[in-house]
């Protein structure tokens, strides 16, 4: 994308107005990597965190997609929020092969509507067809890496949200 820098301009600035922040860490394990982080304490803050990208589409897919966890995350129950970081924690030390199947489903669900959330994001502020073709595709490919290490049964339970949802960034995938 030849203007990513203008693109990434605007989708800080739109999420600046929406109460997202972003944090910029110099750090190399970050390198071409942005993450959501937020608590179980509902009134804290949720953010993204990111380290340098190579890629400036790629970096604009990824904040954007964190985004959409942190918009997930606002509208989250207590509950929620806390099998969702336990889940996301469990994935982090064991991998996501080691979890429940029930648990594996509420991931995938999960990110799917990142997805779906942060491609919102990234039509909202003016990213053109083309480019929103590669984001789609880059974010199918992002979803495929969990889908692969998932049970059957989470897969089809995800699969059947992604079509209810009629999920833009995944329509043609099922």
């Amino acid at each position: 994308m030849k203007e990513s820098h203008i693109m990434l301009h605007s989708l800080l600035g739109h999420l600046k107005d929406i109460g997202i922040i972003l944090l910029r860490v110099d750090d190399n394990s970050m390198m071409n990597k942005a993450l959501a982080k937020f608590s179980f304490d509902l009134s804290s803050t949720a953010s993204i965190v990111c380290g340098d990208f190579n890629d400036g589409l790629k970096e604009l897919t990824s904040i954007a997609h964190e985004a959409g966890h942190v918009l997930i995350h606002k509208k989250m129950s207590r509950d929620e929020t806390r099998d969702y970081v336990c889940i996301m924690f469990v994935i982090n030390k064991l991998g996501v092969d080691k979890i429940s199947p029930e648990a594996q489903e509420f991931i995938l669900k999960v990110e799917a509507e990142a997805s779906r959330k942060g491609f919102q994001l990234l039509t909202n502020i003016g990213v053109q067809d083309g480019e929103l073709l590669t984001i789609k595709q880059m974010m199918k490919r992002w979803y495929a890496s969990y889908e692969c290490m998932c049970h059957e049964k989470a897969v089809s339970g995800a699969r059947e949200k992604i079509l209810t949802d009629n999920n833009p960034v995944f329509c043609d995938l099922l």
